[in-house]
């Protein structure tokens, strides 16, 4: 959680300012927004050059110095809330929400937490008063509706402390302690002998008055409670929320009193007859409580002290009378202040999700609008009480974003719950995560929103649901759920309460509607048509936006006003987010070849680019014209580049992706393919999907190594390699992007791969006229070339493919730099074409050459 910035500003310099910055210093819940005291004066002028205003000011002096300035600052700076600390004031001056006592350090600290967590966006909503000096205990509220002053209500914690007190001095005026006694040493025979003797009542009138006033300081302690906000003071709820006694609240105060002041430690050694001791044990408590036995049976009937986690003890079943309790750390802390403590908690931190989800504001209402309206229908009080609500999909980022937006709209905090840290926890430490969440839910009043995504297991998040369906029974909020296998999960919510939302497959328009958004609130200049595009290239969720977009607006900070270069940086930050594990499975291959440097017959060249116009115009075809529902597989494209070795099939794949402006990723058959058995597919599903997140091209050279025929089972190792070839058939078949295979004996490959191909192109052995333009296309400026090259006569004479003219043209360029020729003649283009001949085994054709030359 965020520390709230709070700022002290003084009329003149008092000692009172540094003891509430020195306060505020030990309190981790707060920032400091400057380390001495403001001259209140200066301080509009120091909020408005500080790039972020403070969450809260503290304002000391006479009220009459600082009310012009508070009235300025409330109008000037809507999120700040200001407490006035106005010296020789005689009334407190609050928001009607809270209810306080005697104003001293650690109240007015509290307090500033309060406000900012709870007010409206009036001014007089952000607005309290502190006095000083006040002589009653007393304090008044000057009530905004109307100007009439009413007392408030003494603080639920004042009431418990002078009930602990009057007990504790009941309880020590009827003990049978004698003078000669040591408590902590010894005792004398005399004491021993009238406690077996049984309990003695002591009739001294001071030991009365103790009694009488302990049952006063009762009765004025549960009336305090019954008419206290249970929305607000802590204590109240905490027993209205957990459904604890009377008797069960006392004996919790009784247990917090050391948590409230050091003072207890020192009376519950003296109690215990041991100074070691200083918490109370349970044989204690129930002595305080009255008869020992009935407070004792009455507690462990209902035992809801220990079942919610309120004490700490060895067992949650029931504990020895001698037993030290103690009241869990992050209740305690809670209780005196930090709305934090509960999710804090080392035992549920790791599975709780601190921040806001990103999205919120990135929403397209023209998709949005409907579900969220019944999203938001179903998470109000009145119509989701008490009820799940599964919002199933695998679109979890959207289903987050629209979360958020909705508990923003009807003003419910969230606590989000990542149900993938439960995983692989033992069922005893994942009940006890739950139960300290559904504890938080009920006493925070937030609503539990439960994120399943990454549970591969059904049955898995189904047993988490069941259990923070038991522990938050009767709790009369609605509970969420963000699961990918909703359908499969609602058998474990309890009498069928629940409601089950599904969302639509994003489009490509919505994901460009949320890069506009994100960017903007980036202060990004992304135009329409670069959102567009990224929108196309990259199926991103919300959260994958949000990252790419950070990162942009990290790496062009001194690039923005150049666009070209701005749009590099993007589209950079977006393949960086896309595919982090794609790399270690796959090359990537540099996508610098046009279409134009293909050399090919114009049917091939036809049918590349219709390859290119499937990939482009997807979404219009398939989404705005409807074609979808012709595709019940895969919406993806792929081709087949067959011919021999040489012929161009790779740079055709790479021009390809040059010309969709995307990535492209040979796969290393060495890295996916394994000898464990599963591990083959498990790598080629990762191979698929990170392409598809990233909309980058796969291309599968030497494919009938992985795409093969599939052979008669004759061993194990002909059925597992069948199976490999089936799982290729089925992702192959579902995969959403651009695939490319390559080969050069097409007649090798399965049928049941070809009949799944869009495209086939037939890659053929250059003619001589292509010969020619790729010689020209191999040798061109900038090279130094000699005016006697004869493109002509290398391009009849030689019938080799491009893949051999290049090297020819490769070798003959190092030997002329390496003679320091200043240019490349005929004569280093034949020596380099004897030596590929010869390699390639057409010694007769390098004779037939070497003489023609000659």
């Amino acid at each position: 959680m965020r520390p709230i910035s709070i700022v002290v500003a003084e009329t003149r310099k008092d000692f009172l300012s540094g003891r509430i910055l020195d306060t505020i210093r030990r309190d981790h819940g707060f920032s400091i927004f400057s380390e001495d005291a403001v001259a209140i004066s200066e301080l509009e002028i120091r909020i408005t050059q500080c790039d972020i205003c403070p969450d809260a000011a503290i304002l000391v002096g006479t009220h009459d110095e600082i009310k012009h300035v508070s009235s300025k600052l409330l109008i000037h700076f809507p999120s700040l809330v200001v407490l006035r600390v106005g010296i020789g004031a005689d009334i407190i001056h609050l928001d009607a929400h809270y209810d306080v006592r005697q104003p001293g350090l650690e109240e007015i600290i509290a307090a500033v937490r309060g406000l900012v967590a709870l007010h409206g966006i009036e001014p007089h909503e952000r607005l309290l008063d502190y006095p000083i000096g006040v002589q009653s205990i007393a304090a008044k509220r000057i009530d905004h509706q109307s100007e009439d002053i009413k007392t408030v209500r003494v603080n639920l914690i004042d009431r418990a402390l002078t009930w602990i007190d009057a007990t504790l001095l009941a309880y020590v005026s009827c003990q049978a302690l004698r003078n000669d006694d040591l408590p902590g040493l010894t005792i004398s025979q005399a004491t021993v002998e009238s406690l077996i003797g049984g309990p003695s009542v002591n009739n001294d009138p001071i030991a009365e008055k103790s009694r009488q006033d302990s049952a006063t300081a009762s009765e004025q302690l549960l009336n305090a409670l019954e008419s206290a906000n249970s929305d607000v003071e802590p204590i109240a709820v905490i027993r209205k929320q957990l459904s604890l006694s009377a008797l069960e609240v006392q004996a919790f105060l009784l247990y917090l009193a050391p948590e409230l002041d050091s003072k207890y430690q020192l009376i519950y050694g003296f109690l215990h007859n041991d100074m070691s001791r200083r918490s109370a044990s349970y044989g204690l408590v129930c002595s305080l409580l009255g008869e020992s036995v009935v407070a004792r049976s009455s507690l462990a009937t209902s035992n809801n002290l220990l079942r919610w986690r309120l004490l700490t003890a060895d067992s949650t079943v029931g504990t020895s009378a001698e037993e030290l309790l103690r009241v869990d750390p992050a209740i305690a802390v809670w209780i005196l202040g930090n709305g934090g403590a509960l999710l804090n908690d080392s035992r549920i931190r790791s599975v709780v999700h601190s921040g806001v989800w990103p999205g919120a504001n990135w929403l397209d209402p023209n998709t949005y609008n409907g579900i969220a309206d019944r999203l938001r229908r179903f998470m109000s009080a009145e119509s989701g009480k008490n009820a799940w609500i599964v919002l199933a999909g695998s679109e979890a980022s959207w289903w987050r974003a629209l979360v958020e937006a909705n508990g923003t709209y009807i003003k419910r905090p969230l606590i989000r719950v990542l149900m993938a840290g439960m995983v692989g926890v033992n069922s005893i430490e994942t009940e006890e995560a739950v139960l300290l969440l559904a504890r938080a839910v009920r006493v925070s009043g937030a609503m539990l929103t439960l994120d399943a995504t990454g549970v591969s297991k059904h049955d898995t998040t189904s047993s988490i649901v069941a259990l923070f369906s038991r522990y938050l029974e009767n709790c009369p909020r609605p509970r969420i759920l963000i699961s990918p296998q909703g359908a499969q999960v609602v058998a474990a919510i309890p009498d069928g309460k629940f409601h089950v939302l599904q969302i639509e497959p994003v489009k490509s328009s919505t994901r460009e509607f949320a890069f506009k958004a994100a960017a903007t609130e980036a202060n990004l200049n992304l135009t329409p048509k670069h959102a567009e595009d990224l929108a196309a290239s990259y199926a991103f969720s919300l959260d994958s936006i949000g990252t790419a977009v950070r990162l942009a607006a990290a790496s062009s900070i001194n690039a923005r006003d150049n666009q070209t270069q701005f749009e590099a940086i993007v589209s950079k930050a977006c393949r960086t987010v896309a595919y982090p594990e794609l790399p270690q499975l796959a090359r990537r291959l540099d996508a610098s070849f046009s279409l134009d440097d293909v050399v090919l017959p114009k049917q091939q060249i036809d049918q590349l680019e219709e390859i290119i116009a499937n990939v482009q115009f997807a979404s219009k075809v398939l989404d705005s014209w409807g074609f979808a529902a012709q595709l019940p597989y895969g919406r993806g494209v792929s081709a087949l580049f067959s011919g021999p070795s040489g012929t161009g099939k790779t740079m055709a794949a790479q021009a390809i992706a040059g010309a969709l402006q995307t990535d492209i990723f040979a796969v290393d058959l060495s890295r996916v393919v394994s000898k464990y058995i599963g591990e083959t597919e498990k790598n080629l599903d990762s191979v698929f999907g990170e392409a598809e997140r990233a909309c980058a091209v796969l291309c599968f050279d030497e494919a009938d190594a992985l795409f093969g025929k599939r052979s008669e089972i004759k061993d194990a190792h002909d059925r597992y390699a069948n199976i490999e070839v089936a799982y290729l058939l089925q992702r192959m078949e579902t995969f959403s992007g651009l695939a490319i295979l390559t080969t050069n004996f097409g007649q090798n490959l399965d049928q049941a791969f070809l009949r799944r191909l869009r495209f086939v192109v037939e890659f053929p052995e250059p003619d001589a006229i292509a010969r020619e333009r790729i010689w020209e296309k191999c040798l061109r400026p900038p090279a130094p070339l000699d005016d006697n090259l004869d493109f002509k006569f290398l391009a009849r004479r030689l019938k080799i493919t491009g893949g051999n003219i290049r090297q020819i043209t490769l070798r003959a360029a190092f030997a002329a730099a390496g003679r320091h020729s200043k240019k490349i003649t005929m004569q280093h283009i034949v020596e380099a074409t004897r030596a590929e001949l010869t390699k390639l085994g057409m010694q007769s054709v390098e004779r037939e050459l070497q003489l023609e030359v000659a």
